[in-house]
């Protein structure tokens, strides 16, 4: 009778030891599935980093130095006039084109198409063309990174991707760049000036740093005063954010993280422009989605 107690005791502990071992496990399996899904994705102050150093910034500039950055400044909006210029003003031109390239963030994964940024931004300027009389077409060429293709090899098949005939390059690769990055930007720059209008480059990053658009590179600041006078230049969703003058690190302390994953609105506003005429909660809320996870939201 004691064996037999003695081994129901056992098989006992035995039970409670596995049952607690399955929920262990069940635990780290759950989690590990709410942190794929971004549910406990907790980003903290350091997510949007600043910049030790700037290297365009006035205050590591000389006065002469100050003034050439002004100048290739004026260099960008000149080179931007004259290509809406040219096309508006040539008998022959009935488009203007933006051609996009890049990954998963340019085609809008995670999103509709009709919110994809090329979507917007052709909706949102086409009545400005129109009253111009000529036509707005944002082409979205943008392709998942398990294509095969990244950075390095798309520029060269610009024309193949994108109108031979754009106005305008928006280029977009921001998690697949990592060093050297800029001689493919460089690449697709030169390779721009052999297309028939020499479209400017617009490069698109879908974050960026508190206090600086990639101005930290000591290339990208380079590349960004080599290639004024051909228009390039770049955009960093996050740095533009923070430049609009929301107290990001503050809501942070407080525990709110704008650029969290599946997090609504930016800290001006709670959806898009169209999202305010949708009667749909859902859908509304959905439309002032930031980040859905590493992809931007509308």
């Amino acid at each position: 009778n004691d064996d037999k107690k003695n081994n129901n005791n056992k098989d006992k502990e035995d039970n409670n030891n596995d049952d607690k071992k399955n929920n262990k496990n069940d635990s780290k399996e759950n989690n590990k599935n709410d942190n794929k899904n971004g549910k406990n994705r907790k980003l903290g102050k350091t997510f949007v980093k600043r910049a030790k150093t700037i290297h365009n910034h006035p205050d590591n500039l000389t006065p002469e130095q100050i003034q050439q950055q002004k100048h290739y400044s004026k260099q960008r909006t000149t080179k931007l006039i004259t290509t809406m210029a040219r096309a508006l003003l040539n008998p022959l031109q009935d488009d203007f084109k933006i051609g996009t390239i890049g990954s998963s963030v340019a085609a809008g994964h995670d999103n509709c198409h009709y919110d994809s940024y090329e979507s917007q931004l052709q909706r949102t300027l086409s009545s400005i063309f129109l009253s111009a009389g000529m036509n707005l077409i944002v082409q979205n060429a943008g392709e998942g990174g398990g294509c095969g293709d990244t950075h390095e090899n798309q520029v060269f098949c610009i024309t193949h991707n994108v109108s031979p005939d754009v106005d305008i390059i928006h280029y977009s690769w921001t998690y697949f760049e990592h060093g050297g990055a800029e001689k493919a930007r460089e690449s697709l720059i030169r390779w721009g000036q052999q297309m028939p209008k020499r479209p400017m480059v617009h490069h698109l990053v879908a974050r960026g740093k508190a206090n600086t658009c990639e101005g930290d590179s000591k290339e990208n600041a380079m590349l960004d005063n080599t290639y004024a006078a051909y228009g390039y230049n770049a955009f960093c969703i996050q740095t533009g954010l923070y430049f609009g003058g929301h107290d990001y690190d503050k809501e942070q302390e407080e525990g709110i993280n704008r650029f969290g994953w599946q997090q609504v609105g930016d800290g001006y506003h709670n959806t898009t422009r169209y999202g305010e005429l949708e009667e749909d909660e859902e859908r509304r809320n959905g439309l002032g989605t930031v980040y859905r996870n590493w992809h931007p939201g509308p």
